[in-house]
């Protein structure tokens, strides 16, 4: 049987009622395509599971790269993923962590790409992140994470 998860957007921010949807899509989408075993072994708990998504302004996301990554600039995607440590986080979900976008970045970086596609994008990207994909670590890992990301954008297009 596979996870349940429920999608929370907008929990520390306001979005319009079609990009809630489009990004819910696209975290929902990218949940399912996690390998089995990689889920085995992150899910370890019966669940339900709930994930975050989050818009915030360049400040907010710069502050928040300065102090988690050590890195005083702007970005367009941060992931805090909760399945890590050995124990849940306490609640009715299990929560699996944040996906904190900020649209201003985002729509600087879309260049020819359609914004909401960007946003998508940058949706899949975060919530591999919270499952432990880090094209960061090895050439290998990053063409790895870079092929499931494209064929779960596949999928949404």
């Amino acid at each position: 049987m596979e996870p349940r998860f429920h999608i929370e957007v907008g929990r520390y921010c306001t979005f319009p009622a079609n990009l809630q949807a489009t990004l819910k899509k696209a975290a929902l989408a990218s949940v399912h395509a996690i390998p089995k075993s990689v889920a085995h072994k992150k899910l370890r708990h019966a669940g339900p599971y709930t994930l975050n998504l989050a818009l915030v302004g360049e400040k907010r996301i710069r502050s928040l790269n300065k102090t988690f990554r050590g890195k005083d600039v702007a970005t367009d995607v941060l992931s805090f993923s909760r399945l890590e440590g050995d124990e849940p986080m306490p609640g009715p979900l299990f929560d699996v962590g944040d996906v904190v976008i900020c649209p201003t970045v985002a729509k600087k970086n879309a260049k020819a790409k359609e914004y909401v596609k960007e946003l998508r994008t940058l949706t899949v990207h975060g919530v591999l992140h919270l499952f432990g994909y880090d094209h960061e670590q090895t050439p290998q890992e990053a063409r790895k994470m870079e092929r499931l990301q494209a064929k779960i954008l596949e999928t949404l297009n």
